[in-house]
């Protein structure tokens, strides 16, 4: 969908040049009135001055992260998840999610771990990526708050602020017809969220591909374009190097690194909007609060 505010720029500017080229005829045929010419050549100035400071002012912004996701797939027993989770830092809700994932596959689908277990990987990752929005990005404009205790220690209290009005609310059957659009295998186990919807800013569209997931608004476009290494490590975590093998002789064990592309794109055409900052903030919290989900760390080690 074209951006109205596109549109009203295209439109005024075409008008603009429009008007500036009739009033310039008129004052070529009236040229006797230098009273004239000289306002005509006043607007031809401040015309070219508004439309440079366009260039100026009217930029696009982009920033980038990338972190990774490293999933183990046993195929004895059988299961898809990372060895060990990060022990500071990360949700605790990802553990649970991913588990519960693994466990639904091999109760139903135990043919996807003798597949095309790359794929798998991706599948997890995405569909992980969606449950991290439902628990830890439920409302665009979350406000957090640290409280301290000395013996209880620190407990971080989160509640959405955003008013109906301002949301673009996407139910969990929505999420669950989202992943069944790319026919991922996770697609089928139930979504829960917190306060009951994910709250998006206004007009946002939400995308899921073969290879990422893409949130649109009308200020900013966030994308996380999963990129698979290609490399495997065969050995079992945590034992030292040994490569324990299935029945038919191949590695029981398969761990990939998988790497994910955080992309966000700021509305040229919007860059001076008042409503801007509130957009920056929420874009970069939303990279920020994913590579914690995967990784456990919030900036990238140097």
């Amino acid at each position: 969908m074209t951006d109205p505010v596109k549109i009203a720029l295209w439109v005024g500017l075409g008008a603009l040049l429009l008007g500036v080229g009739c009033l310039g005829s008129v004052a070529w045929i009236n040229s006797a009135s230098r009273n004239l010419v000289l306002a005509v050549s006043t607007l031809f100035a401040a015309v070219l001055l508004f439309v440079m400071q366009l260039q100026f002012e009217l930029r696009s912004k982009e920033e980038s992260d990338v972190f990774t996701a490293e999933l183990t797939v046993d195929r004895v027993t059988p299961m898809v998840r990372q060895w060990r989770y990060p022990d500071v830092g990360a949700s605790t809700w990802r553990l649970g999610i991913e588990s519960e994932a693994s466990n639904y596959l091999a109760k139903h689908d135990t043919a996807r771990f003798n597949g095309d277990r790359e794929r798998l990987g991706v599948d997890l990752v995405l569909y992980s990526m969606i449950r991290y929005l439902g628990i830890e990005q439920f409302d665009w404009q979350l406000k957090r708050t640290a409280l301290q205790g000395s013996t209880f220690g620190t407990e971080i209290r989160t509640v959405p602020v955003s008013k109906a009005e301002e949301c673009t609310a996407v139910s969990a059957t929505e999420l669950q017809a989202i992943l069944e659009s790319i026919g991922n295998p996770f697609a089928s186990i139930p979504i829960s969220l917190i306060g009951g919807r994910l709250c998006l800013p206004p007009k946002t569209t939400i995308r899921l591909q073969a290879m990422g997931l893409e949130i649109h608004t009308p200020y900013c476009t966030v994308l996380f374009e999963v990129e698979p290494t290609h490399s495997v490590s065969y050995r079992q975590p945590g034992s030292g190097g040994q490569v324990p093998q299935t029945d038919s002789g191949e590695p029981r064990y398969e761990t990939r690194l998988i790497a994910i592309r955080a992309t966000v794109t700021y509305s040229w055409v919007r860059a001076q909007d008042r409503e801007m900052e509130k957009y920056v903030q929420w874009a970069q919290r939303l990279v920020k609060g994913c590579r914690l989900w995967f990784e456990g760390r919030s900036e990238p080690t140097s």
